[in-house]
């Protein structure tokens, strides 16, 4: 038997899934599963487009006489009572663990509901099947095969010039909706639209447009599998990043990767306005306002990063190339058998550990010598420990809420410069 992992972060299969279709709008899941595997709607927060997210996550309510005797017949019920009660565009049923044990025959108790007019569908989330990652790069494939609409006709011109974004997990990044929202502002001023699924109230509209963009991009590794099945299926070409860039330097680089993609600006078409010019000018210099803090104060400190994979590149990217800082170790929590590392610049850091068991994190931070950790809440005890400042800046977050804050872009970077230094000087 293998060893197991201490205080462990990823959660389970379903509560990413969950998360995932929360960020929908018009979409309701029904956990056919006990209430408790529900209550894991908490931690995907509640639905921007239903209200029906958290504690009030639709539930067949199983006990022990239907894991005996099988919960179909529950789930038949739950289906017909929330068609009934329930405006929604669309259901989809998650299922946890003890429904899969028993192999409750899922699948067919949907398609009788479809018979019946009723739309929804079934996305296997069992619980044990993997972690909160691999539920959203499931679950989110299954929408694509059910909604996308690239077979249907040809793009148009109403379509416009439009991109995929995958990669961005709802639920499992702290600034997801922050992220978004600044990867649109990155592609405005060419035109191109982000169809970014989440937290939108164009919602199932934007899985049924999916299938006509002009691109798909990919900014971590859980995003690889749903853009990949758009590629096979209506040759969707993909760009992979190896996370959401991060000052302007990289932004720069994911603007003409996506031009060079698109081909746009190469024959005479759109070119970068003066707005994103000044942007680009008003970046560095509010970079010159930590020039002379930055020497009188010793900023550049031997750093220890830890988070999902993407979010951790993404910060070593900063710390190293603006702040000028070591990193002495760059842990990522969200590695599995299936998702070992994706595109890691190993080159950020003097080593990359793959691990979520806390008591390994800890080890190598503590070897590693680290004057200050970038992490999450769950280092607090850690950094109050050997006595280092510690930047909360990574799910799970346990003193604050985030609506739009973000790390990406020219003024993300900036933010997580500001909040790296106040650590440091306090």
């Amino acid at each position: 038997m293998g060893e197991g992992s201490y205080k462990t972060r990823k959660s389970c299969m379903l509560n990413g899934a969950l998360a995932t279709v929360n960020a929908i709008s018009g979409l309701v899941p029904i956990v056919h599963s006990n209430p408790g595997c529900g209550v894991q709607g908490f931690a995907a927060g509640f639905s921007d487009g239903t209200g029906l997210g958290g504690a009030r996550i639709l539930c067949s309510d199983v006990s022990e006489r239907h894991i005996i005797f099988g919960g179909a017949s529950r789930l038949r019920e739950e289906l017909k009572n929330a068609a009934r009660v329930v405006n929604a565009e669309a259901f989809i049923v998650l299922n946890g663990c003890e429904a899969a044990m028993v192999a409750d025959d899922i699948a067919s108790m949907t398609e009788e509901a479809r018979e019946q007019g009723i739309s929804v569908i079934f996305s296997g989330s069992t619980g044990f099947h993997g972690g909160a990652h691999t539920g959203y790069e499931s679950v989110l494939t299954e929408l694509l095969k059910e909604f996308s609409e690239g077979a249907l006709r040809e793009r148009t011109e109403e379509d416009g010039l439009s991109v995929n974004i995958f990669g961005v997990l709802p639920g499992r990044s702290a600034h997801a909706r922050g992220d978004l929202n600044r990867i649109e502002d990155i592609l405005a001023p060419y035109a191109i639209r982000a169809n970014t699924f989440f937290y939108r109230k164009e919602g199932i509209s934007g899985l049924k447009r999916s299938g006509r963009a002009a691109l798909s991009l990919v900014f971590s590794k859980w995003g690889e599998k749903p853009a990949r099945y758009l590629a096979e299926h209506f040759q969707i070409p993909c760009l992979t990043m190896p996370c959401v860039p991060s000052g302007a330097e990289e932004v720069a680089k994911l603007k003409q990767s996506i031009l060079e993609k698109l081909r746009i600006g190469t024959e005479g078409g759109c070119c970068p306005d003066d707005r994103t010019n000044r942007i680009r000018e008003r970046y560095y210099e509010n970079l010159q306002g930590i020039r002379e803090l930055y020497y009188t104060e010793g900023l550049n400190r031997r750093a220890a990063v830890v988070g999902d994979e993407a979010e951790a590149v993404q910060a070593a990217t900063v710390l190293s190339t603006i702040l000028n800082m070591e990193i002495a170790t760059m842990i990522i929590t969200d590695g599995d058998t299936d998702h070992p590392v994706g595109k890691v610049p190993y080159e950020l850091s003097q080593e990359v550990v793959v691990t979520e068991d806390e008591r390994m994190i800890e080890e190598h931070i503590e070897k590693s010598r680290a004057e200050v950790i970038i992490g999450s809440s769950l280092e607090k005890e850690l950094a109050h420990t050997l006595q280092i400042p510690l930047v909360e800046a990574f799910f799970p977050l346990s003193d604050r809420i985030i609506l739009t804050e973000t790390y990406a872009g020219t003024e993300g970077a900036l933010c997580l410069i500001e909040k790296v230094i106040s650590k440091i000087l306090r």
